[in-house]
């Protein structure tokens, strides 16, 4: 699961709070609770608003034009989930693909030669039409009739003849690897920090 913990460290005021809180509160819960909530919901936000870079051409070209990663199907942040004890807030996501896009790194195929990665929205259409991955979406369209061929760079496909002939299209480009930039969606930021510290403040408030 990649999470982001809340510690204390470089929060010098907070950590002065939680000290002196430790000596009387046994069981901070509920505060762990609120700041966890708080977690969650400041990385949806983050999520919306865009995290730096923007996505790559070819990325906005299958999206069609969108500019703002980590926002195609939204199961990442509906994912955003957390956890709080006595003593610790965490939230984070258990999405297998989540931690790449929070570290970054190079994606290079498992299995075949190199990767397929969708030629622009027509090629997601069909994906959701024939089948999810690349590879189960070929199998459907070579069973409904299409032509398909590989070439050093791209799959390209041809519709089955209805009337005339049907011009080839482009369905993948093929790479040998991606580096995907991290995009660090799981943090606590200065807003954050001012956040926090005043959910605790009003926490101890309230219990005087």
């Amino acid at each position: 699961m990649i999470r982001a913990e809340l510690k204390t460290e470089g929060l010098r005021a907070f950590e002065r709070f939680i000290d002196r809180l430790l000596f009387k509160v046994a069981d901070m819960q509920g505060l762990m609770e609120r700041i966890a909530r708080y977690g969650v919901s400041s990385t949806v936000r983050r999520i919306k608003e865009g995290v730096p870079p923007p996505n790559a051409p070819l990325t906005r070209a299958w999206k069609r034009g969108n500019d703002t990663p980590l926002k195609d199907t939204g199961r990442l942040m509906g994912s955003i989930t957390y956890r709080a004890g006595r003593h610790f807030a965490a939230w984070g996501t258990n999405v297998e693909y989540a931690r790449i896009h929070q570290l970054g790194g190079e994606i290079k195929p498992r299995r075949a030669r190199k990767l397929a990665i969708p030629a622009g929205w027509h090629t997601r259409r069909l994906m959701r039409k024939y089948g999810e991955t690349p590879e189960k979406c070929l199998e459907g369209m070579r069973r409904a009739g299409w032509k398909i061929w590989f070439t050093d760079r791209a799959i390209m496909g041809q519709p089955p003849r209805k009337r005339g002939k049907a011009k080839p299209v482009v369905l993948f480009i093929r790479k040998e690897s991606v580096t995907i930039p991290a995009r660090p969606f799981l943090r606590i930021d200065d807003q954050d920090k001012r956040e926090i510290l005043e959910i605790v403040s009003q926490w101890v408030r309230d219990r005087r």
